[in-house]
């Protein structure tokens, strides 16, 4: 198993901390001059919605729930995850309320200062529809359908009966930089739910979130190996062999500028998206264990 070299560790590190000591900016209001979304930016908004698969990532956000509740009983419920606290977590994450926040995150993006309409444009259609072919369908759908119960044995067994595209799959992850991103990401949503637990009084003691980080910090290692596991999977999943092609070939990515434009803006609406899911479920972990009603 690779271990992240000392740059990414620095760059998770710095991350991490820059999530636990500066601003949320989910959690703060809008401030009383805030632009207000012009028509025009409300259409392209929706046109990027379209062309960036926002309702299938909206489906995947919502499919992975149950793992990410069990993950958080686990650390938070000295009894653990069942099929209340699930339930309670699926509800949050419900498919059309995700598919909202997604629609509202892609607005104040498309809409902030120095965004660059021409840049995109050439990834979308005049309908929104993906301008030409890419990956992140079939990345959405295998997130999807690995996000059901038990879902992810099968293929993980398919996966190991063959090793040599698992072995071009591990290649393909390393020039990407998959790794780095995905426990970056990872990392800052378990912040963000500490930050809902401390809001809602669920700690027993005085935390400060720079200590929540500096704990996700010393587990890099394993993180980066369950997050390298996962994304072998959801690779193998989404494209099989061709997932292991070479990854300047490889149907996972575009090299075209307004394609990693596009992908780009869409990781970054998701990403806020599931912070502000996570605190929201911190909230309701730490009401839980007072015993008020969820």
């Amino acid at each position: 198993m690779r271990r992240l070299g000392l740059a990414a560790r620095t760059v998770l590190t710095a991350a991490a901390l820059l999530v636990a000591t500066g601003p949320h900016t989910n959690a703060q209001p809008l401030p009383p001059d805030a632009a207000i979304v012009s028509p025009d930016t409300a259409e392209l908004a929706e046109q990027v919605y379209a062309a960036g698969n926002a309702d299938l990532t909206a489906a995947a956000i919502a499919a992975e729930s149950g793992e990410f509740a069990d993950r958080m009983a686990a650390l938070y419920f000295d009894h653990g995850s069942g099929p209340d606290w699930r339930e309670e977590v699926a509800r949050l994450h419900d498919p059309v309320r995700v598919s909202g926040l997604l629609l509202g995150a892609i607005g104040g993006l498309v809409s902030a200062p120095g965004f660059d309409a021409d840049r995109i444009g050439p990834a979308i259609g005049a309908s929104g529809v993906a301008a030409r072919p890419n990956g992140r369908k079939n990345w959405l759908t295998a997130r999807v359908l690995l996000g059901r119960m038990g879902a992810g044995d099968k293929a993980a067994a398919r996966m190991q009966a063959d090793p040599a595209t698992l072995e071009g799959i591990g290649k393909t992850i390393a020039a990407e930089g998959l790794v780095t991103q995905a426990v970056s990401q990872r990392m800052n949503r378990d912040i963000a739910f500490a930050r809902g637990f401390a809001e809602a009084e669920g700690f027993a003691f005085p935390t400060r979130m720079a200590d929540i980080a500096a704990d996700l910090i010393l587990q890099l290692d394993e993180l980066q190996a369950e997050e390298q596991a996962r994304i072998e999977l959801t690779l193998y999943a989404a494209f099989g062999a061709r997932a292991a092609q070479n990854p300047g070939q490889s149907s996972f990515r575009q090299d075209d500028d307004a394609a990693r434009a596009l992908r780009s803006l869409m990781s970054r609406a998701e990403a806020e998206v599931v912070e502000q899911l996570a605190t929201e479920t911190g909230r309701a972990a730490a009401r839980r264990l007072s015993g008020e009603a969820l």
